[in-house]
């Protein structure tokens, strides 16, 4: 058969009115929660209950994460920040440069768009260098066939 533990809890102030039966455990709190006491009854049923023992002198309750060990390796808002900022800073920025001819893999940088005049059709083509080789993206031409223009004309209105 299973042994059943009573516990009792309350304020630090109440202990010594609390009645306690032999093994019965009271867990006793300061008003603000900080503190808490374990007490454990003695008594037997002829003494009525009210013998009991503090099983743990002064224990301070934590209020705040940081009064805990940090066993577990949380990181603290500033280290996330500065997690993020690092992370940040690693990432280079694409930025757009005009080139006369398509740059060869050595010559290409990280994160540059180069932008080479194409003759045949007056626009510029968009190369990058993507891990060893340089690639063409797209180009710079726009295709609005399709499209409204403010000539057209739908149901008899001119926009």
């Amino acid at each position: 058969m299973a042994n059943i533990i009573l516990l009792k809890r309350g304020l630090v102030t109440n202990i010594e009115s609390a009645v306690l039966k032999y093994g019965e455990i009271a867990l006793a709190f300061n008003a603000d929660k900080t503190k808490v006491q374990a007490w454990a009854g003695t008594s037997t049923a002829e003494n009525g209950g009210t013998e009991k023992v503090l099983i743990n002198p002064d224990i301070t309750v934590p209020s705040k994460v940081s009064e805990l060990a940090n066993d577990s390796g949380f990181q603290t808002a500033a280290e996330v920040s500065t997690a993020i900022t690092t992370a940040i800073a690693g990432l280079g920025t694409a930025s757009f440069r005009k080139a006369n001819a398509v740059p060869t893999a050595a010559q290409a940088e990280d994160n540059v768009l180069y932008l080479v005049m194409n003759s045949a059709t007056g626009h510029y083509d968009i190369y990058a260098k993507v891990e060893n080789e340089v690639v063409l993206l797209d180009d710079t031409t726009v295709d609005l066939s399709g499209y409204i223009g403010n000539t057209d004309t739908i149901d008899g209105g001119t926009f």
